[in-house]
C-alpha cells in the first residue's frame, strides 16, 4: 500500500484531500504543519 503525508494548513481542504486518497485506495494522512509532518515521518525523538 501507498502512504501519502498531506501537509495542509487548511483543515477543511486538507481533510478532503485525505478522505478523496484513502477512497482510491491510498493510506493518506493529514497534518497541518512542518513540524507535525517531520514528526510523523520520523517520529518525535
Amino acid at each position: 500500500m501507498i502512504h501519502i503525508l498531506v501537509v495542509e494548513d487548511d483543515k477543511q481542504l486538507n481533510h478532503a484531500v485525505c478522505t478523496y486518497l484513502n477512497d482510491c485506495g491510498f493510506e493518506a494522512k493529514g497534518v497541518l504543519n512542518v513540524q507535525d509532518a517531520y514528526d510523523e515521518m520520523y517520529g518525535s525523538l
